[in-house]
């Protein structure tokens, strides 16, 4: 018997380690079933809806100028127009320009307890149209019942192209794509809101589109009247939560703290109690739980989303199957434990072996 036990004295380590591994991978295949179906689902609404605005863009024979390789490059707009807001980067559009962000979106839905029962809000600007579409499919995907507030404005390479603002692209997905949410709230955005900022030739753009699509539009005298407007508004639908895309000024404020507003899922989160703070934190402060989205290659790289394209313009990524990072750090240490002992139980497994 010793001469067996000394022969195959890595056996024991081996199943030790193998343990390890397979509670790791009870880990993986538990995030899998119970979140992976829906974030899939979410995920393939929001390509087939990308794969519609393309069609949109070449119905109207719209041709971007950004020269980017990404495969939802229909969903990137334009380096400057008349409509363009304020700068923004390309490189965080065509990350953003992944339907796998849905399947991310309703991983944070669920984790703040986001059902078919609840009512939550989801506000938006034309700067990140990807991700706006990405909300909607999984929002849609939950059956959440979701009052939209949208803004028309957009930054550098986002829904900044005349005939394909951000409401032209609800409205064709809503024709096209049996989308089943309608903005309820439609204002200009850029400053204050309302438009400001923006040549009048711009801001005549903006209310034409409205115009083409039906849609009445909000235009508030000043940002203090769009703060409280929209606070009221949203006080008044009772919502759960409170989804943010982009940086309207309404939503975030003027104040010095609304650039560092935190990216992601927050449910116990201080506001500032400046004048100027925007309806986000108004709703913060009465304890309504927020998903903030707009830094977003930090948001990226924490889920494991990958910001590189490959040659084939596609984001290889994978936010389901992550292992819980616990098994992970005690199957590093087993590990680490059985490598650096293991010369030292061979020493002691060698005087027993040799009495």
């Amino acid at each position: 018997m010793k001469s067996l036990f000394c022969k195959y004295w890595l056996f024991p380590a081996f199943i030790i380690s193998l343990l390890f591994l397979m509670l790791i991978n009870q880990g993986k295949e538990t995030a899998k079933r119970d979140e992976y179906p829906e974030m899939e689902k979410a995920s393939q609404l929001a390509a087939s809806w990308f794969d519609l605005i393309a069609e949109l863009k070449k119905s109207r024979q719209i041709r971007p100028d950004n020269h980017s390789i990404v495969r939802y490059r229909a969903l990137i707009g334009d380096d400057f127009s008349l409509i363009t807001t304020t700068l923004g980067s390309l490189e965080a559009k065509e990350i953003a320009a992944n339907p796998v962000f849905a399947g991310l979106i309703v991983r944070l839905l669920k984790k703040a307890e986001i059902d078919s029962a609840s009512t939550v809000a989801l506000s938006l600007t034309g700067s990140f149209p990807s991700l706006a579409i990405g909300a909607l499919a999984a929002l849609q995907t939950l059956g959440v019942n979701t009052f939209v507030l949208s803004s028309l404005g957009a930054s550098c390479y986002g829904a900044n192209q005349p005939l394909a603002t951000w409401i032209d692209m609800e409205t064709w997905l809503r024709k096209h794509g049996n989308l089943r949410f309608k903005t309820n709230l439609l204002t200009l955005g850029a400053e204050n809101d309302n438009g400001g900022g923006l040549a009048e030739e711009g801001r005549q753009l903006l209310i034409q589109a409205a115009e083409r699509n039906n849609m009445p539009l909000f235009i508030p005298k000043n940002l203090q009247t769009a703060i409280e407007y929209k606070t009221r508004f949203l006080s008044e639908k009772k919502i759960q939560l409170l989804i943010n895309i982009g940086g309207n000024q309404a939503i975030l404020g003027s104040c010095a703290h609304a650039p560092v507003i935190p990216t992601g899922l927050h449910r116990n989160w201080t506001p500032c109690a400046d004048k100027k703070r925007g309806v986000l934190a108004r709703l913060a402060q009465n304890k309504i739980p927020f998903i903030h989205l707009l830094n977003i290659k930090e948001l990226a790289l924490r889920y494991g989303i990958s910001t590189t394209a490959d040659e084939t313009g596609n984001f290889s990524v994978n936010t389901a199957q992550k292992a819980p990072s616990v098994w992970i750090f005690f199957a590093i240490i087993a590990m680490a434990g059985i490598l650096s002992g293991s010369k030292r139980y061979k020493k002691h497994l060698s005087r027993l072996c040799d009495k």
